[in-house]
């Protein structure tokens, strides 16, 4: 499964210790996810003050994230989520007729 962890998820990880963000921050780790970080998150979270916890995140995305991605290849891979689920709707309405 492809995901991308929004970087509150992993902020109250690391920060709050909450233990359904460390848990899920975990199966990241262990690889049951394939994560994928936009350029974008990593650019917001170099503007932080808290430099230890900004170690903290960037590492974790450093370490665990298959690829860093575009913007554009972000957009362009929801538009063909978009898409691809407007066809199965499609495509079961029709059966239904």
């Amino acid at each position: 499964m492809k995901i991308l962890i929004d970087l509150d998820v992993v902020t109250v990880a690391l920060w709050d210790k909450n233990k359904e963000a460390v848990d899920f921050l975990e199966k990241a780790k262990r690889g049951e996810f394939e994560l994928y970080t936009p350029y974008s998150l990593l650019d917001t979270l170099a503007k932080w003050k808290n430099e230890p916890l900004k170690t903290k995140i960037l590492s974790f995305y450093e370490l665990y994230s298959k690829k860093i991605i575009s913007v554009s290849e972000l957009l362009n891979k929801l538009e063909e989520l978009k898409t691809g689920r407007e066809v199965v709707e499609f495509e079961k309405q029709k059966k239904r007729d």
